[in-house]
């Protein structure tokens, strides 16, 4: 699976629905929620923010989320 770069983020893991992004910056786990009615970051509190963006970059995310999109999710489409 690649990764992509950045200095202030690391993507860690995901599973099922939830996506783990190391931020380096702030040295904190941030966990990006995807769900039918939305996504949301438990690091910032908010459903936009830098580790959401960070987490559309990661190919296996982009995937699943476009699938999701397409059956009806109100999930931020990533950009290709």
């Amino acid at each position: 699976m690649s990764k992509p770069k950045s200095v202030r983020f690391e993507f860690l893991d995901v599973n099922v629905d939830v996506v783990k992004i190391h931020d380096c910056e702030l040295s904190v786990v941030a966990d990006v929620y995807f769900r039918k009615e939305g996504v949301y970051c438990s690091a910032c509190k908010f459903g936009a923010c830098p580790h959401i963006d960070y987490a559309l970059t990661v190919p296996i995310v982009r995937k699943e989320v476009m699938k999701k999109i397409k059956a009806g999710w109100n999930l931020p489409e990533p950009d290709l």
